[in-house]
């Protein structure tokens, strides 16, 4: 199991990537099962910092662990909770110039990860935690 808490700010996430290539390496995973995992933390980290912090800063924890035929990852914060269900699906079809900026976080995450959910509590924080099946 590798964890790493940090400071909820923009300039952390080129730490979490390299945490996160640093676990994916140490459990023998190849460089695309990495590269995906990068890309579904760093979008969870950073709606984290911009949503539930308001880029105000605050704490994460972040926690990779093998489990039985895959990966769990946990994120933990104790920012504002969000409904996800009151994300949109983007339109991902749509030309370039007609889409929306932003709202591709928690579609990526659900692209990339098998299982991806969220629990809110007041007093234990925001819990999200993404599962990915290992063949």
């Amino acid at each position: 199991m590798a964890e790493l808490s940090l400071c909820a700010d923009c300039y952390q996430l080129a730490i979490v990537r390299k945490f996160v290539a640093q676990a994916g390496a140490d459990l023998d995973l190849d460089d695309c099962l990495i590269s995906d995992l990068q890309l579904a933390i760093d979008e969870a980290c950073t709606n984290v910092i911009e949503h539930g912090y308001g880029g105000q800063g605050g704490e994460i924890e972040l926690t990779i662990e093998p489990v039985e035929g895959g990966l769990k990852v946990i994120l933990r914060d104790w920012g504002v909770p969000f409904d996800p269900g009151t994300v949109p699906v983007p339109d991902v079809t749509a030309p370039l110039d007609q889409r929306r900026l932003g709202g591709l976080g928690l579609y990526l995450m659900r692209k990339l990860m098998d299982q991806v959910h969220f629990e809110f509590d007041s007093e234990q924080g925001n819990t999200l935690t993404m599962f990915k099946q290992l063949a």
